[in-house]
Protein backbone atom coordinates (compact mmCIF):
# COMPACT_ATOMS: atom_id res chain seq x y z
CA UNK A 1 0.00 0.00 0.00
CA UNK A 2 1.76 3.07 -1.19
CA UNK A 3 -1.03 5.63 -0.88
CA UNK A 4 -2.80 5.03 2.43
CA UNK A 5 -5.65 7.39 3.11
CA UNK A 6 -6.70 8.35 6.61
CA UNK A 7 -10.46 7.94 6.92
CA UNK A 8 -12.28 9.87 9.65
CA UNK A 9 -15.85 9.89 10.92
CA UNK A 10 -17.95 12.65 9.37
CA UNK A 11 -19.63 13.42 12.72
CA UNK A 12 -16.83 13.41 15.30
CA UNK A 13 -13.62 13.21 13.20
CA UNK A 14 -12.35 10.08 14.96
CA UNK A 15 -9.78 8.22 12.85
CA UNK A 16 -11.57 5.07 11.69
CA UNK A 17 -8.82 3.44 9.62
CA UNK A 18 -5.83 3.94 7.34
CA UNK A 19 -5.60 2.11 4.03
CA UNK A 20 -7.06 1.67 0.59
CA UNK A 21 -10.56 0.45 -0.19
CA UNK A 22 -12.90 0.20 -3.13
CA UNK A 23 -16.03 0.45 -0.99
CA UNK A 24 -16.55 0.36 2.79
CA UNK A 25 -19.28 0.94 5.35
CA UNK A 26 -17.98 1.43 8.90
CA UNK A 27 -19.70 2.36 12.17
CA UNK A 28 -17.86 4.88 14.33
CA UNK A 29 -17.16 3.41 17.78
CA UNK A 30 -17.28 6.88 19.34
CA UNK A 31 -20.54 8.37 18.05
CA UNK A 32 -22.31 5.46 16.31
CA UNK A 33 -22.60 7.04 12.84
CA UNK A 34 -22.40 4.66 9.89
CA UNK A 35 -19.95 6.14 7.38
CA UNK A 36 -19.81 4.98 3.76
CA UNK A 37 -16.92 5.57 1.39
CA UNK A 38 -16.23 4.45 -2.15
CA UNK A 39 -13.23 4.93 -4.42
CA UNK A 40 -15.45 6.88 -6.82
CA UNK A 41 -16.42 9.40 -4.12
CA UNK A 42 -12.78 9.83 -3.12
CA UNK A 43 -11.82 10.79 -6.68
CA UNK A 44 -14.63 13.33 -7.04
CA UNK A 45 -15.02 14.74 -3.52
CA UNK A 46 -11.55 14.94 -2.02
CA UNK A 47 -8.86 13.02 -0.21
CA UNK A 48 -10.03 12.47 3.37
CA UNK A 49 -12.30 13.38 6.22
CA UNK A 50 -15.86 14.54 5.77
CA UNK A 51 -15.23 15.74 2.21
CA UNK A 52 -14.46 12.15 1.14
CA UNK A 53 -17.53 10.57 2.69
CA UNK A 54 -21.19 10.18 2.35
CA UNK A 55 -22.75 9.14 5.62
CA UNK A 56 -26.03 7.87 6.96
CA UNK A 57 -27.45 7.89 10.45
CA UNK A 58 -27.49 4.54 12.24
CA UNK A 59 -30.65 2.56 11.70
CA UNK A 60 -32.95 1.82 14.63
CA UNK A 61 -31.58 -1.70 14.59
CA UNK A 62 -28.10 -0.31 15.38
CA UNK A 63 -29.25 2.27 17.96
CA UNK A 64 -30.85 -0.08 20.46
CA UNK A 65 -34.02 0.77 22.35
CA UNK A 66 -35.05 4.40 22.57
Amino acid sequence: MTDKMHVRCTQCSKLLFKGQVIEVQIKCPRCGFVNELSAFERQTRGYYGSKGFSCIKPSRRNQGSE
